[in-house]
């Protein structure tokens, strides 16, 4: 708030001087106010009172000079100077009212205007809900099942000072277009929204085995909802706002998939390695001894193989020299030899 006291003679340039402060960087005037109040019945009253404690100033002033006694002395001199202090009272507000006689009050109101109130703006906030109640306000992240519903809810701010026309409602990712939408009760409708208007547009989400239309979602999808308007009396401006909720829709039976199927065979493979490392460790410490066994083993083998070969080789011989040569028996000593032989 501005007083500015002005001559007469100044007083139309001031006030054009002023006015001229609106819509200067932001700044408008949105009050002014003159002061044009009769104070002559003022000026009289207090013109009189001042003559009047005048008046009394003096006489207390003369009983002081003739006082006989200091304690008469002393409360004629408090008299005194209580009177001449409201003498000065009244002095000062008589000239305070002289100045109002001479100057002209001019008051007048200046704000800095909002910045983000000028032109034309809007905000956009988008909710989810599993019904019309819990939407509007709801979540930003919301699941459903596989054949459940959903309603997206948009609220529409107009914080702009100019109004809004040709409002264009659209989710791309769904293909949702302005014709999907349905206003909620209110006087804005998507025509036209006044300044500091809300608009809150509602569309059905129907969920058919994981797909929301025609679009999977059972691995969850981002709904950006994008909001277009034509500025009213400004053709040039573009407001327009976004904002964005994440729904997800379960499937009934889901087949797995490539994913689903990798991980299993990872997972398998990694069990079987871990049981085959698992049972080298228990065997590994004893290997050394079972080759060693092993070699000793065909070692033996072999050897008792090769006293088998000589064996039948002498009895062939021996049969055959018999054949060819026939001999007595042999003594009872040569036969037990022979025998052992067998």
């Amino acid at each position: 708030m501005l007083t500015v006291r002005v001559p007469p003679e100044d007083f139309p340039n001031v006030m054009a001087s002023l006015t001229g402060l609106d819509g200067v960087n932001g700044v408008g005037v949105i009050a002014e106010s003159v002061t044009t109040d009769d104070v002559t019945e003022v000026v009289v009253d207090l013109d009189a009172r001042i003559i009047a404690a005048e008046g009394a100033v003096q006489r207390v002033q003369d009983r002081l000079d003739e006082a006989p006694d200091l304690n008469l002395i002393l409360q004629l001199e408090e008299e005194v100077e209580s009177l001449q202090a409201d003498l000065e009272r009244l002095r000062g507000q008589r000239k305070t009212i002289g100045d109002r006689i001479t100057l002209s009050s001019i008051t007048v109101t200046i704000i800095e205007a909002d910045p983000d109130r000028l032109g034309s703006d809007m905000e956009v906030v988008a909710w989810l809900g599993e019904d019309m109640e819990d939407a509007c306000p709801g979540v930003s992240d919301l699941s459903i099942e596989a054949d459940g519903s959903a309603v997206l809810c948009v609220q529409i701010s107009n914080t702009g000072e100019d109004a809004l026309t040709d409002i264009d409602v659209t989710a791309p990712a769904f293909r949702l277009r302005r014709d999907d939408f349905t206003v909620n009760a209110g006087n804005a409708t998507l025509e036209r929204m006044a300044p500091d208007d809300d608009l809150l547009v509602y569309a059905v989400l129907d969920a058919d085995d994981g797909f929301i239309h025609r679009v999977d979602t059972s691995g969850g999808r981002q709904i950006t909802i994008d909001v277009t308007a034509t500025a009213e009396t400004d053709a040039n401006a573009e407001p327009n706002g976004s904002d964005s909720v994440f729904i997800s829709a379960g499937r009934d039976d889901p087949l797995p998939g490539f994913g689903d199927s990798f991980s299993g065979g990872w997972s398998a493979m990694i069990f079987v390695l871990s049981l085959l490392m698992l049972v080298l460790g228990g065997v590994l410490p004893f290997i050394p001894i079972i080759i060693l066994v092993v070699w000793l083993g065909r070692k033996g083998i072999a050897a008792n193989r090769r006293r088998v070969a000589e064996r039948n080789v002498f009895v062939e011989a021996y049969n055959a020299s018999q054949r060819t040569n026939p001999t007595p028996p042999p003594p009872p000593a040569a036969a037990a030899a022979a025998g052992r032989l067998d």
